[in-house]
């Protein structure tokens, strides 16, 4: 029996000495947390993220992670739940009154005037872009390569309507665009609505020349599409008097139909 009490203590001072370097190592760490939270500025506090005294948000001095994410003091707003009894703010109408248009989700702008014409109008405004964005482009070099194919003709006047039977342009509806510049070779004779500074160049610099030709809609009409006149027997439209003041400087000619031959 002495022998059985003396082991029995034996345990019982062996599990109190494991005790005591418990409560030793978590004393420890208490003054450790309790340090940092010091340092830190209050890590650990409960009143850290929920303050009143700043509305500005402060860098936080510590390492963030998913543990310690926090919205901002008063930033968020606690939702209101409509219809949850009337013991709530918003009860039985849900805050929007009883019966009648409003009452039913669908608001009126400030103009409504009953569904008949308003009082109020509006015009209606729409910009018309200028023609040299609706012109059809085509490149210098591309006439270039359709007259060594023999698509166009370069000792005679090349027409917009000879573009659009080789294929070099299609749809046109305003005009034609020449752009770009080339090495040529041979002279050029060309008429067009409208070119640049580069084309231009490089064709008087082989001795042809450029015509910037002046066609209203339904004179450019008749020039590309004729047989839309000769099939009902219809004369063809006649060349316009003359360009708006607008476009002075923009054109050199007047365009013919047909065109004349150089």
């Amino acid at each position: 029996l002495k022998q059985l009490n003396k082991m029995s203590l034996q345990k019982i001072f062996s599990s109190l000495r494991g005790s005591l370097v418990k409560l030793e190592s978590a004393s420890q760490a208490w003054t450790s947390m309790s340090a940092l939270q010091n340092n830190a500025g209050g890590l650990f506090s409960p009143t850290r993220f929920h303050t009143t005294e700043s509305k500005h948000f402060e860098a936080p001095n510590y390492f963030v992670h998913l543990g310690n994410l926090r919205p901002n003091p008063n930033s968020t707003k606690q939702r209101i739940r409509v219809g949850r009894g009337l013991s709530s703010r918003r009860g039985v109408s849900c805050g929007m009154g009883f019966k009648g248009q409003k009452a039913r989700g669908r608001s009126l702008h400030m103009l409504f005037d009953g569904g008949q014409l308003g009082l109020v109008k509006f015009p209606v405004t729409r910009q018309v872009p200028s023609y040299e964005v609706l012109y059809n482009q085509i490149g210098l070099t591309s006439i270039v390569e359709c007259c060594q194919l023999g698509l166009l003709d370069h000792t005679k006047l090349i027409t917009m309507k000879d573009l659009l039977d080789a294929g070099c342009v299609r749809d046109v509806k305003y005009g034609v665009l020449l752009y770009g510049k080339s090495n040529i070779s041979f002279p050029i004779n060309i008429q067009v609505t409208a070119c640049d500074d580069d084309s231009r160049q490089s064709i008087k610099a082989a001795g042809g020349t450029v015509t910037r030709v002046y066609y209203t809609k339904d004179n450019l009409e008749g020039l590309l599409n004729p047989k839309r006149y000769t099939d009902k027997n219809l004369p063809l439209p006649l060349p316009a008097i003359a360009w708006h003041p607008k476009f002075d400087g923009k054109f050199d000619a007047i365009g013919q139909i047909p065109p004349l031959p150089l």
